[in-house]
């Protein structure tokens, strides 16, 4: 685990109080960790690489201010973490995203899964899906897709798949865990990427983009 002096490019990120979702970010070049604990005014090496951390608005404006970003951070907690390969996209993936993104009617389908087929993990989202759910503005769906033998029969293990979905589009839904389901049988291939892009609401171009650049067959 490296600690101390390095280059690292990390993304600060701005979280919505009322969706729990990302609604702004920016890219800085942090050259010293010790330092970014010190901007922080965290203790040594509490921060330390690969970077994540959730910070408070105080903390999202020391960070932006101090890498000469004038800029007004209206939530009251934000995040930090190290840049990835997504974010590399000329798009804004959906990821962490989700709930504030469907509210504007820009994304009809999300979906989290766990491997704890009671859901008791808890381990969804942070996006607080409930609220919307019960004022009927956003659906809501559990399937469970099994495992596979070899024969193709039904194991006990298996994925939990929690869905929302726009009034409208309940249809993604279905579509979604059929998907999920085919995979249960056979390799993830390119036309089910392609599929599961379009249930979620990239478009075709961005599709056509992260296929060509990032996307590897299993």
């Amino acid at each position: 685990m490296l600690r101390g002096s390095f280059a690292v490019e990390i993304v600060v990120e701005e979280i919505s109080d009322d969706t729990k979702s990302v609604t702004n970010d920016w890219l800085i070049c942090v050259r010293d960790i010790d330092h970014l604990n010190e901007i922080l005014g965290f203790k040594p090496n509490k921060i330390y690489t690969p970077v994540f951390a959730e910070i408070s608005k105080k903390n999202v404006q020391k960070l932006l201010s101090f890498y000469g970003l004038d800029i007004e951070v209206r939530g009251k907690r934000g995040s930090i973490r190290e840049k990835n390969a997504m974010d590399d996209l000329p798009y804004k993936v959906h990821t962490n995203r989700e709930l504030r993104l469907m509210l504007e009617g820009s994304k009809p389908l999300s979906f989290f899964y766990s491997r704890d087929l009671t859901g008791a993990d808890g381990q969804f989202n942070n996006q607080p899906f409930q609220r919307y759910v019960r004022r009927k503005i956003i659906s809501e769906f559990r399937n469970i897709v099994y495992d596979k033998d070899e024969e193709g029969n039904c194991k006990n293990t298996g994925v939990l798949y929690v869905t929302y979905t726009l009034p409208g589009e309940e249809w993604r839904a279905k579509a979604l865990i059929l998907l999920k389901e085919t995979h249960s049988y056979c390799r993830w291939n390119e036309g089910m990427e392609r599929m599961e892009g379009v249930l979620l609401g990239y478009t075709k171009e961005q599709i056509d983009y992260y296929i060509k650049n990032f996307y590897k067959p299993s």
